[in-house]
């Protein structure tokens, strides 16, 4: 599904993928969802992923771990 909605022109970014709140994870656990999310998006669809979303869309404090 993600190779088909890449090739109709999407824009595909990553929102996770044990898709579990940022701040439940701790940085270290964090770095290593997005790396490892970002590789298999990038091998699916031929192209960069660059943007994130937040599962559960939480931004703020607790997701930036101020």
């Amino acid at each position: 599904m993600i190779k088909r909605i890449s090739s109709l022109g999407h824009e595909i970014a990553c929102h996770g993928y044990r898709h579990e709140f940022v701040f439940e994870m701790g940085p270290e656990g964090f770095r290593q969802d997005i790396a490892m999310t970002k590789v298999l998006l990038e091998d699916l669809t031929g192209q960069a992923c660059l943007d994130f979303g937040p599962p559960g869309f939480l931004y703020g404090s607790r997701t930036c771990g101020h």
